[in-house]
């Protein structure tokens, strides 16, 4: 989550609305945040036009922060409250035991050319109550429960795509393992 960052200066007045910020553009990379420092630890936000405001300065350096996408590799892109832990290829969901809960994660992958997967997924878990649901570009890839397993398998074409796999618990008994997971390999170019 090394990002690259460009200094561009704004002037503030009192109207200036940390959303009307044009964010610029770079190839390859996922947009991550505007900073006020250099390293990209200092969110800019709302309350950072305010205070730069109240010291009487007119302009700023922000810094953009930006996720590179490495051709072929699931890079993570965000995570809820409860989310998919890594061990190596593998992502196993963190909210056993938690009832009404979700555990919510989203990876994205840049591909050259169109290319075959196949994404390995399994679930332990109250069957029908508690469920897995994988999502990529939006598109429903299925609700799983029970004692289950397979594999996603479809073509993505050249471009960006984003993954989704979140595992909803209700607020009764669990059962098996209690848990999803979903295996992402590097993706052939």
């Amino acid at each position: 989550m090394d990002g690259d960052t460009v200094c561009t200066s704004f002037v503030l007045n009192n109207l200036y609305d940390v959303n009307d910020i044009n964010i610029p553009t770079k190839d390859n990379a996922v947009f991550e945040g505007l900073y006020t420092d250099a390293s990209c630890t200092i969110s800019f936000t709302q309350d950072s036009i305010n205070e730069i405001l109240a010291s009487g300065v007119e302009s700023t350096c922000l810094y953009t922060k930006w996720n590179e996408l490495v051709p072929g590799e699931w890079t993570l892109l965000s995570q809820g409250e409860y989310y998919f832990m890594q061990t190596d290829n593998t992502w196993i969901s963190n909210n056993q035991g938690m009832s009404n809960t979700s555990a919510t994660t989203t990876w994205t992958v840049t591909l050259e050319n169109d290319v075959y997967v196949s994404i390995p997924w399994s679930v332990s878990s109250e069957s029908v109550c508690d469920r897995l649901n994988i999502t990529i570009d939006g598109i429903d890839y299925g609700s799983y429960s029970g004692e289950d397993s397979g594999f996603i398998e479809t073509t993505l074409t050249a471009g960006i795509h984003t993954l989704t796999a979140t595992y909803s618990k209700d607020g009764s008994v669990d059962n098996g393992s209690d848990c999803a997971t979903i295996t992402l390999y590097s993706v052939g170019n």
